[in-house]
């Protein structure tokens, strides 16, 4: 294993240049060559869409670049511009006075951030990524919207989940994740194991991790904007694929030539049907030290239940229409639908004559719809409307029987979101442009906890809990954009009125980036933003880790939740290589959590208020050379959390702190061929760990909370992708794929926990109790194969 993993190593960190390339195109889509030379050539092309638009090339030969691009100039009337040997923008050319282009210095880009599809956005600092142009990543033989955002330092997932991101010290439910601007309040398949989002149908991904826009509001941390495509298609595109997980199929059509297009997409697991080795080693992750993933429970740790029935499938489609009745005005409909569904059955042999047996569903789902409005009013003045509804549903229900004894847990959690914006974008000159807008949005939530055990003897220990909140949250902000010489800068400022609690928000944010030379500059924000809904855990708990949290409204016991962040940085980029480092620190207010968990009264059911401050720097390094990048994404933090009623009033670590995350990523494109290699190390999360156990009662003596740490986190990952035509016509392209996941197969800590269980078998009436340590682990070494079919 260490031999291949060197020949991996060597392989992948050796460049290899080709100066002219092969090319093959008979009439071929302007579009469809420009991402072609792209790959060939190791360059990005920035442009207009509407300057390809109908155009067509043809050339077969070897050529270099600057051969190609003397041809396309010729037969497509366009002009190239070097900013630098790899970035390339793409102009009009004198003589064709047919095609309106919008100035590029509108949107300041430095290209490749990380690798190809990973943009940033230099007037806001936000990090745009594309997943049509995105290069392979280690560990994925397919692009994962959310799984790819984990590359960019302060942005993590300590328990390897797609969807469960943190971001500099933020929680996952503090993130605002919007989908064709529906905001999500689940992002992830198989329990956070793959992202929602179809990456097939996604054209962009916005991602703030700081200096966020003032037109966000209500959450707190970072922001992922996911925005499918607000073009009419001009043409068919169908496309199919597999892997050792899912399947998934997209069309993208024209109606009505240049006025009309829908794009449709459905994605769904098939594991209902066949159980893959890719799937049992995420099965296994997802479900350890359950029944489901070991045989065991809580409740007897030394018996084994046999699996009777387990029927597991997650599904999502998507469909959109884009309606462009003139130049001036672009109308369009989006619908998403999220399904997450388990229905399992299980039983105890050894004790059949007890009928002991579980029964465990949970149906989750998440729709949304959006509708929206652009409208260019003048050369100076647009018009952006739109209107959305978001519905989430966690329904959790659990039936424990023990001959005449009988547990039952049911938990609804049920979301309805509703809101809609109306924004006014203003452009004075060149260098200044100003935004208004307001909104309105109307949440209500309903929650329901319920529980009921029932003895032999007909007894009822019932405990319900329940509660239904609505908030009414208007909204008025204001931005201004000033680039000028070598100064960008934004601000803007958001006000917020919460009607139901009669709350006034205020919000002012800053971002300022400003170019000290050519090669350097320096960069920094301020923000403060507030949040009405968030998760806590419920207060009911099962063996399969389900339905153990939900959403809730801020209220007269739980507080809005408000954060102040500052950060500061600097950027360098020449000759292939980039730097950039970023310091930030955070304070959050209002942070709520149940007492009950974390003190010795069980029927406390009471919230608890607290804060934590987050410190920390971010730091990318990369290197290009043609066809080879290498970069180096490394995250320097702490969070701590501050309780009243938790760890005697004394600070502690919070529950998801990694110090040091370090991650190395290559990849290098060879004809065909794209290979990926990453290895990824990172501090061990916090923990409580026990001290003594009273062997009558049960009752455990834990130390200070978070003292100790789990294990040093590392992994190696690797993937390649071949690329090919199935005809010379080039009418149906293909891919075949495969990654694996932990190569060296390294049993990494994500958790561990502690609970107290009897020796004696459970028919004694002796109980003597112990310590029992439960760990979960990540992935082990998990491969994973794609083939996919483009028409």
């Amino acid at each position: 294993m260490k031999k291949l993993v060197f020949v991996i190593i060597l392989f992948l960190t050796v460049p290899l240049v080709a100066q002219e390339q092969k090319l093959t195109y008979l009439d071929e889509p302007l579009s469809v060559v420009i991402l072609d030379l792209e790959t060939k050539f190791s360059v990005r092309f920035a442009f207009n869409s509407d300057l390809l638009k109908d155009k067509t090339i043809r050339f077969s030969g070897n050529s270099t670049l600057e051969g190609i691009l003397t041809i396309i100039k010729q037969q497509a009337a366009l002009d190239f511009q070097f900013l630098d040997t790899n970035n390339i923008i793409i102009k009009k050319a004198i003589n064709d006075p047919d095609v309106a282009t919008t100035d590029l210095d509108e949107v300041l880009i430095s290209k490749e951030y990380l690798t190809t599809g990973f943009d940033k956005i230099e007037n806001d600092g936000s990090i745009t990524v594309s997943p049509d142009e995105l290069g392979i990543l280690p560990g994925l033989t397919e692009p994962d919207v959310l799984q790819s955002l984990q590359l960019l330092p302060g942005i993590s997932s300590p328990t390897e989940s797609a969807s469960d991101l943190h971001i500099r010290g933020g929680t996952p439910d503090q993130n605002l994740v919007l989908w064709d601007g529906i905001k999500m309040y689940h992002q992830g398949h198989f329990f956070g194991q793959i992202s929602a989002f179809n990456p097939y149908i996604t054209e962009t991904i916005n991602v703030f991790r700081s200096g966020t826009s003032a037109k966000y509001g209500d959450r707190i941390s970072g922001v992922i904007d996911i925005r499918s495509s607000d073009r009419v298609h001009d043409s068919l595109s169908v496309g199919i694929g597999a892997n050792l997980i899912q399947a998934d199929a997209f069309i993208k059509a024209p109606i009505v030539k240049n006025k009309l297009s829908l794009t449709a997409s459905v994605r769904r697991s098939y594991s209902d049907i066949l159980n893959t080795f890719t799937f049992q080693k995420m099965r296994n992750k997802v479900f350890q030290n359950t029944k489901i993933g070991d045989g065991e429970t809580s409740q007897f740790a030394y018996n084994q239940f046999i699996e009777i029935e387990n029927k597991f499938y997650f599904t999502d489609y998507n469909f959109k229409s884009v309606w462009k009745p003139s130049n001036k005005h672009t109308i369009s409909f989006s619908s998403l639908f999220v399904v997450n569904k388990l229905d399992y059955t299980s039983i105890i042999p050894d004790y059949s004559d007890y009928g002991v047996h579980s029964v465990d569903n949970l149906d989750l789902t998440n729709n949304g719809f959006n509708f929206k409005w652009d409208a260019r009013l003048s050369n100076k003045v647009s018009l952006k409307t739109d209107a959305y509804s978001s519905s989430y549903k966690s329904k959790y229900g659990y039936q424990d029987t023990f001959g005449q004894d009988l547990y039952v847990i049911n938990n609804v959690n049920d979301i309805k979101d509703l809101g809609a914006t109306i924004g006014l974008h203003y452009s004075l000159n060149k260098n200044n442009t100003f935004r208004f807008g307001y909104d309105i949005v109307s949440n209500s939530i309903n929650y329901l906890i319920s529980s009921d055990y029932a003895d032999n003897a007909g007894n009822h220990y019932p405990f319900k809990e329940k509660d239904s909140d609505k908030l009414n949250i208007h909204s008025l902000f204001i931005e201004h954009f000033l680039e000028k010489y070598k100064w960008t800068i934004q601000t803007g400022i958001r006000t917020s009125k919460i009607s139901t609690i009669d709350k006034n928000l205020f919000e002012p944010r800053l971002y300022l980036n400003y170019k000290l030379n050519q090669y350097w500059g320096v960069k920094t924000s301020f923000e403060i933003k507030n949040q009405s809904i968030s998760k806590v855990l419920s207060s009911t708990q099962n063996d399969l880790g389900l339905g153990n949290s939900l959403w809730v409204l801020a209220d007269k016991d739980r507080p809005i939740i408000n954060n102040k962040q500052f950060s500061l940085g600097m950027l360098y980029e020449h000759k292939g290589w980039k730097l950039d480092i970023d310091g930030y620190y955070k304070k959050i207010k209002g942070i709520t959590v149940l007492k009950n968990f974390f003190t010795d009264d069980e029927n406390e059911a009471t919230f608890s208020i607290g804060k934590n401050e987050s410190i920390g720097v971010d730091i990318l390094v990369k290197k290009r050379i043609k066809n080879y990048r290498a970069w180096l994404s490394y995250s320097l933090s702490k969070t701590n959390y501050f309780f009243n009623h938790f760890n005697n009033g004394k600070g502690y670590v919070g529950n998801f702190d990694q110090t040091h995350i370090l991650s190395v990523s290559n990849t290098f494109t060879y004809k065909k061929f794209q290979f990926s290699l990453g290895w990824n190390i990172a501090t061990g999360k916090p923990y409580t760990n026990t001290i003594t156990i009273d062997n009558d009662t049960g009752d455990i003596t834990y130390e200070p909370l978070n003292a100790s740490r789990l294990n040093t986190y590392h992994k190696l990952d690797a993937s390649v992708v071949y690329d090919f035509y199935l005809s010379n016509k080039k009418s149906i392209k293909a891919r075949v794929g495969a990654s694996i996941i932990n190569i060296y197969d390294r049993e990494n800590e994500l958790e561990k926990t502690f609970r107290a269980d009897d020796i004696e078998p459970i028919t004694s009436q002796i109980y003597d109790y112990r310590i029992v340590e439960q760990t979960n682990y990540g992935l082990g070494f998990t491969p994973n194969f794609v083939f996919r079919l483009n028409f």
